[in-house]
C-alpha cells in the first residue's frame, strides 16, 4: 500500500499540490530497476523516482529558525523567517521607519529583502533546499 508522505490536511492547508509517496515492491531487483529508470507515470504525470531514507524529521525551531530544536526551548534572539532581522515575521506591516524617526511605515511584501537567517542566501529560513 504506497504510504504519503503529507496527510491530505496538511496539503489543503499548506495550499500544495503534490506529496511524495512512498512505495514498497516484493523484491530488491524489481526496486533497483524502478530506482534505475528514475521516472515514472502516475496521475498522468511523470513522476522522479529516488530510493527513499527513512528519518526523522528535521526539528528547526520558528524563532531563531536554527537546527536541532523547537521554540519552546529556543534561547536564542527572535529572527524573521523572511528577512533575518531581530523581529518576528508577522511583524512586517507593523515595523517603523529607519532609526529613531519614529515614522510610521508599514512594509510591503514588496519592500522586504529576502534573506536566509541560517546562512544568509535568497530564500526563506525554512526553505527546503537550505
Amino acid at each position: 500500500k504506497p504510504q504519503w508522505m503529507r496527510p491530505n490536511a496538511d496539503l489543503i492547508r499548506d495550499e500544495r499540490v503534490f506529496s511524495s509517496v512512498v512505495i514498497a515492491l516484493e523484491n530488491e531487483d524489481d526496486a533497483k530497476t524502478l530506482i534505475d529508470m528514475g521516472v515514472v507515470t502516475a496521475f498522468s504525470h511523470f513522476c522522479e523516482v529516488k530510493k527513499h531514507s527513512d528519518r526523522p524529521p528535521t526539528q528547526q525551531s520558528n524563532k531563531c529558525w536554527g537546527f536541532g530544536h523547537a521554540k519552546p526551548h529556543c534561547k536564542n534572539v527572535i529572527r524573521c523567517r523572511s528577512c533575518a532581522e531581530g523581529h518576528d515575521e508577522k511583524d512586517h506591516g507593523r515595523l517603523t521607519g529607519e532609526g529613531d524617526t519614529g515614522m510610521d511605515a508599514a512594509m510591503s511584501d514588496a519592500d522586504i529583502k529576502v534573506k536566509c537567517a541560517q546562512c544568509g542566501g535568497d530564500h526563506v529560513a525554512n526553505d527546503r533546499r537550505c
